[in-house]
């Protein structure tokens, strides 16, 4: 990205030509878009219509990701669009999966996401629940957050993972899925609303109360956050 940053800031430099992208495309649309269906044959068959109708102009996210298929720098496919569009020397696609850039809109709940992970470790609760179920509510990717705050990331995982073995894993599990629902049914004032929900959630998730006490105070931090 910083390298296509670096090309379109040339002052007074000449505009690339839309054909350069067309012809590129049109040699990827050849070379994958008829072999190849899935989100990723479907995204060049796009990209190609697109370009023949010139319908709108390229953007950044559409440049990254054709390049990113072909598994090339922008600077190559600019330097030499039909070579690059053509079939590799190498077989790429041995367990590749495609994952797409986050969209725009997304970007903001991204950060908001890593922001509520720190600060949900900040307060050391007692229990994690799956970063999953933490940051669910705000529909992201979760690499994609990852990328933003890998530390972080990194270190509620590895913390996750040492809280008890599969079967301990599933209950805990449960019991904050459990503790979650009692709290949006209802609005928490007093001490004893959660020491409520502390006896309904041990009881239906088959936990000691010392635990569904833990699990019950991070689901609390978690709605705070």
């Amino acid at each position: 990205m910083l390298d296509l940053i670096e090309f379109c800031a040339t002052p007074r430099a000449q505009p690339v030509p839309y054909e350069v992208f067309l012809e590129f495309v049109q040699g990827l649309d050849r070379t994958i878009g008829g072999r190849r269906g899935g989100a990723l044959g479907d995204q060049v068959k796009q990209c190609a219509a697109g370009a023949r109708r010139r319908r709108a102009r390229v953007s950044m996210r559409s440049l990254i990701n054709l390049c990113a298929i072909q598994g090339i720098s922008v600077g190559e496919f600019l330097a030499a669009p039909r070579e690059t569009s053509g079939p590799m020397l190498f077989d790429t696609w041995g367990g590749l999966s495609y994952m797409p850039l986050p969209a725009p809109w997304q970007a903001q709940n991204i950060y908001v996401a890593s922001r509520c992970l720190k600060d949900f470790l900040r307060v050391r609760p007692a229990y994690l629940p799956p970063i999953s179920l933490l940051l669910r509510r705000l529909h992201v990717q979760l690499l994609a957050t990852r990328d933003v705050a890998e530390e972080a990331y990194d270190f509620y995982e590895d913390a996750y993972s040492v809280q008890g073995d599969k079967p301990t894993q599933r209950k805990l599990r449960s019991a904050y899925l459990n503790a979650m629902n009692a709290m949006s049914a209802k609005k928490l004032h007093e001490t004893g609303d959660l020491d409520h929900i502390v006896r309904k959630v041990a009881d239906r998730a088959g936990v000691a109360l010392a635990i569904a006490k833990h699990v019950v105070r991070s689901a609390a931090v978690v709605r705070e956050v």
